[in-house]
């Protein structure tokens, strides 16, 4: 899976086309999709195994082995209204309207990625 992927090095990189850059690229997607598959199986039998031996973590070998209680609220706003559970925060749907009409914004950071995404017939995924 991996193997293929050893010998690129960054002189490879440098003298590679675009395209062969391209092409790099979405092998390395390919297989992070296949190690995110497997990563999540693993994850899910040791969550099960420690579920069906009703304990919250365990020490394995050199790793603390937990499982993690996440607790994920969908209350609506009106229903948080009522328990006197809701705040004020920043709007940034707002600022990034003013931001694009030019207007300065304090506290404005501007990071820049790379997406390359596979087309199909000529248009993008």
């Amino acid at each position: 899976m991996i193997d293929e992927l050893k010998n690129i090095q960054p002189e490879t990189l440098i003298e590679a086309s675009k395209e062969e850059i391209v092409k790099i690229l979405e092998r390395c997607n390919e297989i992070n999709d296949e190690l995110m598959q497997i990563m999540t199986q693993a994850r899910e039998e040791l969550m099960a195994r420690l579920t069906e031996e009703n304990k919250d973590g365990e020490v394995i070998g050199e790793y603390a082995v937990s499982r993690v209680k996440r607790i994920t609220f969908k209350t609506s706003f009106e229903e948080a209204q009522e328990l006197g559970a809701v705040k004020q925060e920043v709007d940034t749907t707002a600022l990034r309207k003013m931001f694009d009409k030019g207007i300065t914004i304090p506290g404005v950071a501007i990071t820049y990625y790379l997406s390359a995404r596979k087309m199909k017939d000529g248009k993008q995924k």
